[in-house]
């Protein structure tokens, strides 16, 4: 007969105990039981287990399978609070491991490097153990229940590193902010002051680098892309733009202190922006606003400016309808996307109220068009031939473009009149 382990006869006793038992509450069964009900019901299934009347506070951080448990509506309640509060601390904690790893990371590849900086005013050797003190255990502790990190880490972090910021020490610092980014850490008007004092004087015109290594604040990026002149404006700009995209809010103050189109427009095709549809809008408006040739229509249609803002110039540049803009819009569709489609010809035309000017444009790019295409400029031609002129040109434009139903017919099926071949055998 195969011998019983030890542990095996104890959770059968256990077993026994508790079918013996009279009672129906939890708890006491577990007391019966001799396991702590923390630990019999972790994760419990309790579908089907009447527990009205019963205490169930000893239940609720447990992570039970209540849904199928027969409740009171109070219990109930207090059940799903209980998940989404434990939701929460389990985030929480998720977060604070990630942090920790990463830190950890960042520091054992500091030490393995074995070249610790020194300070440039002092002779403080930056340890590892400094390291933890600074970045590690007030991410783990001090700031445990935090979602993120709080401007007070970050700038907490930047003053005790202030005194290692030097040249020599670039390749760390680097390292720190690609660090502090994953970290997701939130930044502040004292953030950017620890810049402008402390980093500024060490790193000068590298810092945008740092910057570059973040993720996309307002604050930061616009004390680094906002300068006096245009030039200067362009190549911080490009620092950052060179890792990752600019924050939209820096981007629009910049662009704020332009005086010409040709400025904004400059800008925005170097860099990358992640920017809602209204932030969009507004910025496409600094260009399709200026006082500019309808010539250079295509040049701005073609400039690679970021999606978002491209497609605002084109819906901008119709809703003003300017007319010669409007058709430069409809010749550009032409000859950038093969035959302007039949829906984009219909928004064009409508801006254009003027009968010469609509003609003129529709001799232009008629040749390449389809059928489909030629009857929407049929169709607003016709709302704009008021003169007797006008209609005998427009005539004269249906007879050379626009087929008859007979006509397509014959194109697509042969003559009508054809007699059909006789495949008999004779």
């Amino acid at each position: 007969m195969m011998s019983r382990s030890k542990s095996l006869t104890v959770a059968l006793k256990a077993v026994e105990r508790v079918m013996e038992s009279d009672s129906s509450d939890l708890k006491v069964l577990a007391e019966v039981a001799g396991i702590e009900p923390e630990r019999l019901y972790q994760r419990a299934d309790l579908t089907g287990i009447d527990l009205r009347g019963k205490d169930i506070e000893f239940l609720l951080p447990l992570l039970t399978k209540y849904e199928g448990a027969i409740l009171t509506d109070e219990q109930r309640r207090a059940f799903r609070k209980a998940d989404r509060t434990g939701n929460i601390i389990r985030t929480q904690i998720r977060l604070r491991n990630i942090r920790a790893d990463l830190i950890t990371l960042f520091i054992e590849s500091y030490e393995e490097k074995g070249q610790f900086l020194q300070a440039s005013s002092t002779a403080d050797t930056l340890t590892s153990s400094s390291l933890k003190e600074i970045l590690l255990e007030p991410a783990v502790h001090k700031y445990r229940s935090e979602n993120t990190l709080p401007p007070q880490y970050i700038n907490s972090v930047l003053n005790k590193l202030a005194t290692y910021a030097s040249s020599s020490n670039f390749e760390f610092f680097m390292k720190l902010f690609t660090l502090l980014s994953d970290l997701r850490c939130e930044v502040d008007v004292d953030t950017r002051t620890s810049f402008k004092e402390d980093l500024w004087p060490a790193f000068e015109d590298a810092l945008g680098n740092l910057v570059g290594a973040f993720y996309p604040t307002s604050i930061l990026d616009t004390y680094w892309v906002v300068r006096s002149t245009l030039s200067e404006t362009l190549a911080a700009a490009s620092q950052i733009a060179f890792r990752r995209p600019v924050d939209e809010t820096a981007v629009e103050k910049a662009v704020e202190a332009f005086q010409h189109w040709e400025e904004v427009l400059s800008l925005l095709k170097i860099i990358q922006v992640d920017c809602d549809m209204d932030t969009a809008e507004r910025l496409a408006t600094y260009i399709t606003r200026g006082d500019w040739a309808a010539s250079e229509t295509r040049n701005i249609l073609e400039a690679k400016t970021p999606p978002k803002i491209r497609n605002a110039i084109f819906r901008q540049l119709l809703a003003e309808g300017r007319e010669e803009r409007v058709a430069e819009i409809v010749r550009w569709l032409d000859n950038n996307r093969g035959a302007a489609g039949a829906l984009s010809l219909e928004n064009a035309f409508v801006h254009i109220r003027d009968f010469e000017l609509a003609f003129r444009l529709a001799q232009d790019i008629a040749t390449h068009l389809a059928d489909n295409q030629i009857s929407v400029i049929d169709r607003e031609l016709s709302k704009l031939a008021y003169l007797s002129t006008d209609r005998e040109r427009l005539a004269g434009f249906r007879r050379k473009y626009v087929r008859t139903s007979d006509e397509w017919h014959q194109t697509k099926y042969g003559r009508r009149d054809s007699k059909p071949t006789d495949h008999r055998r004779k």
